[in-house]
Formats: C-alpha cells, structure tokens, sequence
C-alpha cells in the first residue's frame, strides 16, 4: 500500500505492481527500498514526493509505503548468435548484418529526430511572428480532434479516461481548456506551414506521388490500407508538397558553416524576407488565415 496523508497513494486497485531495477515508478527512490527482500518479505518505508508530481494534491509531501514482494524474477536475455538473428526475420543470416541494419536504423533515427527539431523550431518562431484570424468554432472541432486522440492513447493502454482525470489531479474543464490551446497552437502551424508551400510553389508530379505511395506501402503502418484513390494521392500530395517547403525552409534557415565562412570573408549578412497572407481551406471550409514573414536566402555583401 501507499499513503500519504491518509489517502491512497497508488492507482493499481489490486495493489500488484511490477517494479524492475532502476525503475521510477511510483516515484524515484521506490525500486531501492526494495534491494535485499525476498520472497515474502516486507518493508515499511517513507519517501517524498517530488514537487513536480503530476497529482498536485500528492506533490511535495510524504508518502508512506507498507510492501510485499510476491516475487522475485531475473531477466535473462538470450545469447546473441547466428541463429538467434535468423529467428528475427527480415532476412537475417547473421549477427553482422543484424548489427549492420540496428546501426543504419539508429542513425535513420537520429537524422529523423534532428530534422524534426528543426522543423518545430522553424515553424514555431514563424508562428511568434504571424497574425492570425481563426475561427473560435474552427477552433472548438480542433480541440474535439485533440481530446479524441488523448482519448484513443489511453484506449490503447486499457485506460479509463475518469481514471486518468483523478490520476493527474485535473477536472474535465482543464483538460477541455489545454485541449483548445494545443488545438489553435496545431491550427496556427498548419496555417504557416501551408504559407511556406504557397510562397514556395512547390512541384510535386505525379510520379512523385506513386513513388511516395509505393514506400509507404512497404510499411506496416499502411499495408492494409489502400492508398490507391483520389483521396489518399491528394493526401500524399500535400504531404510531400509541405516536406519540399520545409527542406527549403531548413535550407535557408540552417545552413552548418556560413557563420564561420562569413568570418573569414569579413563580410556582412543581411536577410530578406517576405510577409505572405494565406487562407488554408479544408473540406471546402476556411480553418483561418495567416499573414507570415516567410524567410528568404541570406544576402552577402562584402564591406
């Protein structure tokens, strides 16, 4: 069990939990109380809750644990072989090319995570600089997407929406209430994203798309799917559309070296920009406008 003040600390109504080594569930500090025990042994032990707690009624103060082990388990991991990578699929032969693929799969990662940053922090700082004019009903349907999403995650983890609210210590009204910031922060990027697309007049072909669609294909995520219709190329249309003004928009805004070259040239960069307005239609409805200083190549001129 789990205390503080009296009330119930934990969430598992049975009381189990699986605690592995290092773990930081319930709270940090939990797993090393349990050093030592052994099947069937106990321990009472308190600790503090941190600040930042999730649950503001339990953040800050100290909560009393009475424990239990029902068992003690080690994890064994299986020897890594020949056999033991062909059993993995993919066609597998050996360790070395399962080393090769894991390799080539944590730097596609990485690339992945590094353009990402970089398209957040570009758009991000284009939103700070837009007007907007969305609609507060355009607005409302967002946030009614967003709250299905939340809800959807927890669907997929068997957990109660209810359960979730009493959880992290927060009412319906203050979910609804962050779900309507996160919808017009996502409405705003997608104005200024559909921006850059407009002043960028992208060309996307047709092969283009049929290409796209053909690797995507290969994935699981999509094998079932059939992207065969109007409507999943226009989709893959615009995806690739927004991924071509985003590789320009990073272009011109990151580009490794120029500050060390300028240096050497002692020159001086001046940067030109373009304010676009946009509206942004979906489903033959206008979502909103957005009116953004869009970046522009850097001009150097030598003093």
């Amino acid at each position: 069990t789990g205390l503080v003040a009296g009330e119930n600390f934990t969430s598992s109504e049975s009381g189990d939990y699986l605690i592995e080594a290092r773990s930081m569930n319930p709270i940090p500090g939990f797993a090393e109380q349990l050093k030592g025990l052994k099947k069937g042994g106990s321990r009472e032990f308190e600790l503090p809750v941190p600040d930042d707690y999730p649950n503001d009624k339990f953040a800050g103060k100290t909560a009393q644990f009475s424990v239990e082990v029902s068992a003690v388990k080690k994890k064994e991991l299986p020897k890594l072989t020949d056999a033991l990578a062909a059993s993995l699929g993919e066609n597998f032969k050996t360790v070395a090319e399962l080393r090769t693929r894991i390799s080539e799969n944590l730097e596609a990662q990485a690339k992945d995570g590094l353009r990402r940053s970089l398209e957040e922090k570009i758009v991000d700082a284009l939103v700070e600089d837009a007007e907007f004019v969305i609609s507060p009903m355009i607005i409302d349907h967002e946030a009614e997407h967003v709250l299905d999403d939340q809800q959807r995650q927890l669907a997929q983890y068997n957990i109660d929406f209810q359960q979730y609210l009493k959880g992290i210590g927060k009412t319906s009204e203050e979910i609804v209430a962050e779900a309507k910031d996160s919808a017009e922060l996502r409405l705003k990027r997608s104005l200024v994203i559909d921006t850059l697309v407009e002043t960028e007049k992208t060309v996307v072909s047709d092969d283009d798309v049929a290409a796209e669609i053909a690797v995507m294909q290969e994935s699981p995520q999509y094998a079932s799917e059939n992207l065969d219709t109007d409507d999943a190329r226009d989709a893959v249309r615009r995806i690739l559309h927004r991924r071509s003004a985003m590789d320009n928009a990073i272009e011109l805004t990151h580009q490794p070296g120029d500050s060390k070259r300028s240096a050497a040239k002692k020159s001086k960069t001046t940067k030109t920009e373009k304010t676009t307005t946009v509206k942004s239609t979906a489903a033959k409805k206008t979502t909103g406008t957005a009116r953004v200083k869009t970046p522009r190549r850097a001009v150097k001129t030598e003093k």
